[in-house]
């Protein structure tokens, strides 16, 4: 190749790479999704009330990143899944009362909170912006009333924010020592653009104390109320990061940015050796003549081609020295070249830190991104613990948070809350043997099914069996019961009150059954005890307190009937003796 020629080529390769470089890292466009603001940004100096701000790093530029790594990808996915494809319940503020129309009220929101898009799937959304772009976008939308109706997702690479204007008085609403006030601030209130198709639609943040036309971007005077057709809805703007040198926010991973574009360049440079078929396996070296034109043609034709290099070929050499008579000697060697090169692929350490680097950037362990080969149960619960206390778990709480105050409190709900679900891993078989020890211990049946069926992913139906009642004895007046002397009982005639009556140690108790069982008739009495009045008897019984009353009873029970159960029949003389103590 002539110098000149080759001088050209290098310096328009220089060229190429200084351009992708600025590409990437300096918004250019050169190659990826042109951005349809440009033209509009504010440069600076005085301009009217719409100027719209640049961001430091195109959301387009930034997809475009994600979608091309080998790492970036999985990273999001993860995060998208583990902290938003969750779930969520709907949950009783501490101390508040419950409120069975408030809670419906969340559960019909949240359920859909955009026609045909769901609370899980809106949120999902959400995350792969904010993990792609550093910023994603919540709308919420009222009806003519001001009354929240719905909220949905807006992408980021439609969305730029336009810069403050003049701050106002705004009345902000506050819980203070258990009570709300109100107090007044002065504030900046956002503003924000939406350019699809050249078309741009306004919107403003939630809770801006002024209307906004979705058509100019201008607000509403104070206390104006304009047509629905003219209304900007809100948006909430939920940031990864801050940018220092803007108001938007940044991916958790910009600051990997040479390793995202580094780890790009050695794959498709490795791609390119490999669609080149690779390097020549031999040199061809001609000493003391030359190669014909054909047959240099065809050697060259043969090494360059991205097919099979490793069929034979016949090289013919002219010698270029010697005389008429005898032509000089022609020597052809073959040299092996790159060899060691086609061995495998190049930059794999550099590959491999890039990609650790990027990961870590996340703060996932490797398991998170597919890499599981090196993981136990043990190993693996303990990364799990440690992604959902140190990322995961933080991050929902935060989104949680913002939710309960902003949409939450928009919809006058105060008694119930939203709160993300953790996603648990859990040894079933720890949980039934735990289940198992409980079993005989005071749960009811429909608690054990509900957590069998949590742990278990199954869907049992718990059937409370009704118990057989027993056959009821009819009530037999007072005065023709029998009467029985508990003394003439023995064995398994005795009841478990004549049993326990054997076992009271207090004999002052004992003798005042007997009188008290004496002055009723209830058992004939001994002799040998003598008669009290009556009022000296009633006041005696009417003193017992705590476990004195409980024993007093108990012994006339058993005294007196021939009982299954001391404490029902003790029960049944406390509110006898205490009726005809009283009333007799």
């Amino acid at each position: 190749m002539p110098q000149s020629n080759k001088k050209s080529r290098v310096t328009a390769v220089s060229h190429v790479r200084k351009a992708d470089t600025k590409a990437l890292v300096v918004n250019g466009t050169e190659g990826f999704p042109e951005d349809s603001f440009i033209g509009s940004y504010w440069t600076g100096g005085a301009t009217g009330s719409i100027a719209i701000l640049e961001p430091t790093f195109k959301p387009a530029t930034l997809q475009a990143l994600v979608s091309q790594n080998n790492t970036l990808l999985q990273c999001i996915a993860a995060m998208e899944v583990n902290v938003d494809g969750t779930g969520y319940s709907i949950e009783p503020v501490e101390n508040a009362k419950e409120n069975e129309t408030e809670k419906k009220i969340l559960e019909d929101f949240f359920k859909e909170p955009y026609y045909g898009d769901s609370f899980v799937s809106i949120r999902r959304k959400l995350r792969v912006d904010l993990e792609t772009c550093g910023n994603a976008y919540l709308e919420v939308i009222r009806n003519v009333a001001g009354e929240v109706v719905m909220m949905g997702h807006l992408s980021s690479t439609d969305i730029r924010l336009l810069r403050y204007d003049d701050p106002v008085v705004v009345n902000k609403q506050l819980v203070r020592s258990g009570k709300e006030i109100t107090v007044q601030v002065r504030a900046r209130e956002r503003r924000f653009v939406q350019m699809i198709n050249g078309k741009k639609t306004y919107f403003k943040e939630f809770g801006a104390s002024r209307e906004i036309d979705r058509t100019t971007g201008e607000w509403a005077k104070e206390n104006m109320r304009l047509p629905i057709d003219k209304m900007g809805s809100e948006i909430l703007h939920l940031t990864a990061i801050a940018d220092s040198k803007s108001p938007y926010g940044l991916p958790r991973w910009v600051n990997q940015l040479p390793s995202v574009l580094g780890s790009r360049k050695a794959e498709e440079f490795n791609l390119e050796f490999f669609d080149a078929g690779g390097l020549p396996p031999v040199l061809v070296l001609v000493q003391g003549g030359y190669l014909g034109d054909e047959v240099k043609d065809n050697l060259v034709a043969h090494l360059s081609n991205t097919g099979n290099k490793h069929r034979a070929v016949v090289v013919e050499a002219i010698s270029s020295s010697g005389s008429m008579d005898s032509a000089g000697s022609v020597q052809v060697k073959v040299e092996r070249f790159g060899s060691e090169r086609q061995s495998d692929s190049m930059f794999q350490n550099y590959d491999k830190n890039a990609e650790e680097h990027v990961r870590c950037s996340f703060r996932l362990p490797p398991m998170f991104i597919g890499k599981s080969q090196d993981y136990n149960f043990a190993t693996a619960y303990t990364a799990y613990m440690v992604a959902e206390a140190q990322v995961f778990d933080p991050e929902r709480v935060e989104f949680d948070q913002l939710i309960n105050n902003t949409v939450v409190k928009a919809l006058g709900v105060t008694s119930y809350k939203i709160r993300s679900l953790p996603l648990t891993l859990v040894d079933v078989q720890n949980q039934i043997k735990a289940i198992e020890l409980v079993s005989d211990k005071d749960i009811s049946g429909e608690e054990k099914v509900s957590v069998l069926n949590e742990i278990t992913g199954l869907s049992l139906q718990y059937e409370k069996q009704e118990q057989p009642q027993a056959p009821q004895e009819p009530l037999v007046p007072m005065d023709q019961q029998k009467q029985v002397d508990p003394s003439a009982l023995t064995g398994a005639d005795k009841g478990i009150g004549v049993k326990k009556l054997e076992n009271v140690q207090n004999k002052e108790l004992s003798d005042l059954a007997d009188k008290w069982l004496q002055l009723t008739g209830l058992v004939s009495g001994d002799t040998s005890i003598p008669t009290e009045s009556e009022e000296v008897l009633k006041d005696a019984i009417k003193a017992l307190q705590g476990d004195s009353l409980t024993m007093f009873n108990d012994i006339v029970a058993a005294k007196s009937l021939v009982a299954e159960s001391v404490d029902g029949a003790g029960d049944l003389c406390n509110c006898a003796t205490h009726l005809q103590s009283v009333y007799d």
